[in-house]
């Protein structure tokens, strides 16, 4: 059955004849049927980006993507429409892009980032399954204290998390103030 050009541009694509040769293309060598790859790039921020970006992706790695689910599918598009910097990763570390994808977009859990965080400012902390406890004295709650750059005593866990987060939330307080129970984040 030959779509109609009208779908194509449906889903978001500017080069409609361009875009319809390739998703056929696409289709017979990822075996996947055409309206189910239309629906996946119609939510892709730039379709067309995604189309080139999927299309070098499968001339490089040839069986990558078969047998990739209909949400495997969105989160690709979604993945190589929104960011071709990420796009030109995965083609060079395609293992990475079906650990992603097999995720759901998660490659490590909350636990892992907070302990890699951690790590990278020298600090080793406990890290409970709801977050890290954070409080002004650090060293009652297991996390470590150290001297910051004013020579005033830190809590290092606290230092490590952003300034973004600092300011989204302005209320609660990092370190604890006086009286206060620790926040766990």
């Amino acid at each position: 059955m030959r779509h109609r050009l009208g779908e194509f541009a449906r889903a978001g694509f500017q080069e409609l004849s361009q875009a319809r040769s390739n998703i056929y293309e696409l289709s017979e060598t990822v075996h996947t049927p055409v309206p189910d790859l239309l629906a996946a790039f119609s939510i892709a921020g730039a379709p067309d980006t995604a189309l080139a970006r999927v299309n070098e992706f499968v001339e490089r790695h040839p069986n990558v993507l078969d047998g990739l689910s209909d949400r495997e599918w969105r989160n690709l598009c979604l993945l190589f429409g929104a960011s071709t910097g990420l796009a030109e990763f995965f083609i060079r570390r395609p293992e990475r892009l079906r650990e992603l994808l097999a995720s759901d977009g998660r490659v490590i859990g909350r636990e892992d980032a907070v302990a890699e965080m951690l790590g990278a400012v020298g600090a080793v902390g406990a890290v409970g399954a709801t977050g890290v406890v954070l409080g002004k004295s650090g060293a009652s709650h297991g996390m470590p204290v150290g001297k910051d750059r004013f020579g005033g005593w830190r809590n290092l866990a606290a230092s490590a998390i952003s300034r973004a987060t600092c300011r989204t939330h302005p209320a609660r307080s990092l370190t604890g103030a006086a009286g206060e129970e620790p926040g766990v984040f």
